[in-house]
């Protein structure tokens, strides 16, 4: 009799929050993790450009670790607002949606 053990991992890119609605001049932190060996390819904007991982950027990647990854927003403007995605290097990702909402002054 022979005994055959089979465990999966099920890959995962996991974004939390999912959505914000914050006021413009505010910092905002999105965590992201990997999972089940997925490797960490980067965040991307609304546009599809990589965000960078400058420490100078007013929004950056920080990492955390091998599997969770942030992005961070120093001083959110309304022009940033849209989808954001993280991206593992399989393909899988996770959303986050800011939606910037302006403090005007009349």
């Amino acid at each position: 009799m022979a005994l055959i053990l089979c465990c999966s991992t099920v890959a995962a890119v996991t974004v939390k929050p999912t959505l914000s609605q914050t006021p413009s001049g505010r910092e905002i932190t999105i965590t992201c993790k990997m999972s089940g060996g997925e490797t960490f390819a980067g965040w991307f904007k609304p546009d599809k450009t990589q965000v960078p991982q400058s420490s100078s950027a007013t929004v950056r990647v920080v990492r955390v670790d091998n599997n969770t990854f942030r992005l961070k927003f120093t001083h959110v403007k309304v022009e940033e607002g849209g989808e954001y995605e993280c991206r593992s290097r399989s393909g899988s990702k996770g959303t986050f949606t800011l939606e910037v909402v302006c403090k005007c002054r009349i």
